[in-house]
């Protein structure tokens, strides 16, 4: 187990719900789950799902946490008939859960509108530089142009 700068938990490996032990580590655990793996159901209004393949534990805990948080008409799902095989849990959030959900949406909002242009990694992926430019006039452009031309 490693820690963020803020003394948060951070976990690699398998998933085990014996570590997400009070409730805002679940709610935390639901929100990243939610922001990769989480969607409104398309034809159930008020039904949410997630859906992952190939992860038949997290898929599990993710049943077992909604349900700990009183979410309701919990249902998983096992599509084996597929490679990957599917794994999805839908369900009608509570009042907690719905709270996460809303959080997630308003992440993935300001996450889709980054401009990764600007966003330059570390020859390991591990860390990122935000590339700051300054905003110049055309004036100010000309003369820093013609300075590099040497002119």
């Amino acid at each position: 187990m490693a820690c963020t700068a803020q003394g948060n938990r951070v976990y690699s490996g398998k998933v085990s719900g014996e570590k997400i032990e009070t409730e805002k580590l679940k709610l935390s655990f639901l929100l990243g789950a939610y922001l990769c793996y989480g969607k409104a159901c398309d034809n159930e209004i008020g039904k949410y799902r997630f859906f992952m393949t190939n992860a038949q534990n997290k898929s599990k805990l993710i049943a077992d946490l909604l349900l700990k948080l009183g979410c309701r008409h919990i249902e998983y799902l096992v599509r084996s008939d597929y490679i990957p095989n599917g794994y999805y849990v839908t369900f009608t959030p509570s009042a907690k859960m719905q709270t996460v959900i809303n959080e997630a949406e308003r992440l993935r909002e300001y996450i889709s509108k980054i401009d990764t242009r600007d966003v330059e990694f570390t020859a390991d992926g591990k860390k990122f530089i935000l590339k700051e430019f300054p905003k110049l006039d055309d004036e100010e452009l000309n003369k820093r142009m013609w300075k590099m031309l040497g002119k």
